[in-house]
């Protein structure tokens, strides 16, 4: 580190910006978070700083790298609690709509039919309106079985620089295709 305080990071982000002062920035000045997130939240970003701190140390005992472990599987399962099990490997993740939308008549269709020959028996099917539309209630992420987070459009328009997570590359019969996911919902 040193003596000088760090530069203003909304001027500096991308050019002339040092590591240390990363550093500082996320786990030391965001103390000023507390009070402001909600209390679980600060729980686990607080176990997050502590766990960065311990691995960050030029050299860290034994007894410390097992704090430091039991720290991440900590958040590990915070992130497990939050996510609704879909089998598989998949898991929707928070953060859900609290409430359901209308979809377009194509996508209240597509849903139809994709439920209607998979899942007969599942709610969506019930929910299709005269007008060929459904009401679903938007997720945000799903976790896949190989670890990866896809995200989709709808929470991605919430923010303007979001990187694009949500499109995709698929095979579709046999050829490469690119899409994008609108939402995630649960069938």
């Amino acid at each position: 580190m040193t003596d000088q305080p760090p530069h203003n990071i909304a001027e500096k982000i991308n050019h002339g910006y040092k590591v240390w002062e990363f550093w500082l920035f996320l786990y030391a000045i965001s103390a000023v978070l507390y009070g402001h997130l909600p209390d679980w939240v600060w729980e686990y970003y607080h176990k997050l700083v502590q766990a960065v701190c311990i691995v960050l140390q030029h050299t860290i005992t034994l007894g410390k790298v097992h704090v430091a472990d039991q720290l991440f599987l900590d958040l590990r399962d915070c992130i497990v609690s939050t996510a609704e099990d879909m089998g598989g490997g998949y898991a929707l993740l928070k953060f859900q709509d609290h409430m359901a939308h209308t979809t377009t008549v194509q996508e209240g269709w597509a849903i139809y039919e994709y439920v209607e020959q998979h899942y007969p028996d599942s709610e969506p099917h019930h929910q299709l309106l005269p007008n060929g539309t459904i009401h679903v209630v938007h997720w945000a992420c799903i976790r896949l079985p190989n670890g990866q987070i896809g995200c989709c459009q709808w929470k991605e328009e919430q923010h303007k620089d979001a990187c694009k997570a949500c499109n995709v590359q698929l095979k579709l019969n046999g050829t490469r295709q690119f899409g994008k996911v609108c939402y995630f919902i649960e069938c």
